[in-house]
């Protein structure tokens, strides 16, 4: 009878070990590496606040964020050197077209693109500034891109209705200074902390314009993978989505943490905390949904109309997780 005991509470430990290692494995963080743009961008900061406050193990998930220049980082989800990265719609709709079947499947910023004057400019529309020179990223740029959406929009000519010199991210800003340009693109958070300087001035936003026109917000980067990536890791997928969802809430709701982690955003005065507590917040979509996907789905139809891309995919690019 003690012998049958005995071997009867082995084979009870032996289960609830083999019992406890599943479940620990189980409960172990799915670990994901996402493609994401710079550090110092707004982006790059929500990134930084999902891992500093553990945003994505609060949903089952360790996120290794792989940062680098936004163009670069496509390139990499595109050839499948990266498993989600930051995609935009435009960029979905052309890599579709080439059969690569990407699928937008969460939000994570609308278009952080400021239009800005020197600071003693004479101008404050951007009507008055047809036929000016206007600072610009190259064509192959997603805010080349953004900008010829808004000029068809406008019925303008981007090429024709201003003269363009074209120039990288940190050539707008001495193109500016040294006065080669009346116009220029900057992006947060280099937009507010030359505002809070006094060194430019901002006449509007993309974001703004696109608002005006569309009556919508311009979706600028959202979440992507293959389709089927997402098919084989539904569950993470989901919770890569509530996890962005909670953190541009949290950022939303907990405007000081901009001034906690103002190092992140290299910004130091009380003019640019001020500015960027005003300002970053409403830069994060806090809810993906249908209306969502009709907008980006409406984006990409203007890009047609625009002749940026050919047509528009057979499928939809974006996808709602149930």
């Amino acid at each position: 009878m003690s012998k049958n005991y005995l071997i009867l509470t082995i084979l009870i430990l032996i289960a609830g070990l083999i019992i406890g290692f599943y479940f620990l494995k189980f409960q172990e963080p799915q670990k994901i590496t996402f493609g994401a743009a710079q550090k110092l961008s707004p982006d790059g900061f929500l990134t930084q606040i999902i891992k500093i406050y553990g945003i994505d193990k609060k949903q089952g998930l360790d996120i290794n964020f792989e940062y680098n220049e936004p163009g670069l980082t496509m390139t990499k989800l595109l050839n499948r050197q990266l498993e989600v990265a930051i995609l935009a719609p435009v960029s979905a709709a052309k890599a579709n077209l080439e059969g690569k079947r990407v699928r937008i499947f969460g939000p994570l910023l609308w278009n952080p693109i400021s239009l800005v004057v020197p600071k003693d400019s004479p101008y404050s529309t951007l009507e008055e500034l047809k036929g000016k020179k206007f600072g610009i990223l190259p064509q192959i740029t997603g805010t080349y891109t953004n900008m010829a959406l808004i000029a068809r929009e406008k019925n303008w000519q981007l090429e024709s209705d201003f003269q363009l010199v074209i120039g990288g991210l940190e050539d707008q800003v001495q193109f500016l200074k040294n006065r080669e340009v009346d116009l220029a693109v900057v992006y947060e958070p280099r937009s507010s902390k030359l505002i809070a300087a006094g060194e430019i001035r901002e006449i509007t936003t993309m974001d703004k314009l696109w608002q005006e026109l569309t009556g919508t917000r311009f979706h600028f980067v959202q979440i992507a993978a293959y389709e089927d990536w997402i098919g084989n890791h539904k569950r993470e997928a989901k919770k890569l989505v509530k996890t962005f969802l909670e953190a541009a809430e949290f950022v939303k709701n907990n405007p000081d943490l901009i001034e906690k982690h103002k190092d992140l955003l290299d910004i130091q005065t009380r003019g640019e905390i001020s500015l960027m507590k005003e300002r970053l917040p409403g830069l994060f979509p806090t809810e993906w949904n249908k209306t969502s996907l009709g907008n980006i789905d409406t984006l990409i139809k203007k890009a047609v109309g625009a002749g940026i891309i050919s047509k528009m995919p057979e499928e939809p690019v974006t996808l709602l997780l149930d």
